[in-house]
């Protein structure tokens, strides 16, 4: 029986568009979008952060640094927060509708300024019992050490558990401990894995 959801958080619950930042940040560098988006990936500069190996605060200087913004720690992250979609793909009312008795944990890849962020802008985030996030871990997906935080957080066995995620990678991840997991394919077809599985009340 499915005791416990783990949802991803970016293209699960809310959606992403890096574009949105990467207009923002080629107008106030004169650099193209391509050019910010190539820097951002060649420098990889995500991977320390959402380890939470690096501060946010050494993140905007090594931006800065890289991108020449010119923007205020606080600017900054509004600008890097400024990735999400407007509308949740998940939203209260599908966590209403969960089966009683059963729990609903974020398990995301992610970052302090981010997170911030996305809390502040979408209520449905706040709802979430528990979170499992990279930077606090210290482990990102498809690494064994944050499903097995995830499990522990969530006082849940591996087979109680069902997680969906964008990535199929992630999926695999999971899977590898024990998890039952499905690729992120919108709401409805979630909500038809989870009827099947007895942890999503009938419409």
């Amino acid at each position: 029986m499915i005791r416990t959801v783990f949802f991803d958080l970016g293209n699960v619950i809310v959606p992403l568009d890096f574009d949105r930042a990467y207009r923002k940040a080629s107008r106030l560098t004169g650099l193209s979008e391509r050019e910010i988006a190539r820097l951002l990936d060649e420098s990889g500069l995500a991977v320390p952060y959402e380890n939470g190996w690096i501060t946010s605060q050494e993140f905007h200087r090594r931006t800065e640094e890289l991108l020449g913004l010119g923007l205020s720690f606080e600017d900054f992250g509004s600008l890097w927060g400024d990735m999400f979609g407007d509308t949740p793909l998940i939203d209260e009312a599908f966590l209403d509708a969960l089966a009683p008795g059963v729990r609903f944990v974020m398990l995301s890849n992610t970052n302090e300024l981010h997170f911030q962020w996305i809390r502040e802008k979408y209520p449905v985030v706040q709802r979430f019992e528990s979170t499992v996030l990279s930077y606090e871990v210290g482990a990102m997906k498809p690494e064994p050490k944050i499903y097995h935080a995830a499990l522990e957080i969530a006082g849940a066995q591996p087979e109680e558990c069902f997680f969906t995620d964008d990535k199929p990678e992630n999926i695999v991840g999971a899977r590898a401990v024990g998890i039952r997991a499905e690729v992120f394919e919108g709401a409805d077809k979630l909500r038809e894995q989870l009827a099947a599985l007895g942890a999503m009340q009938p419409l």
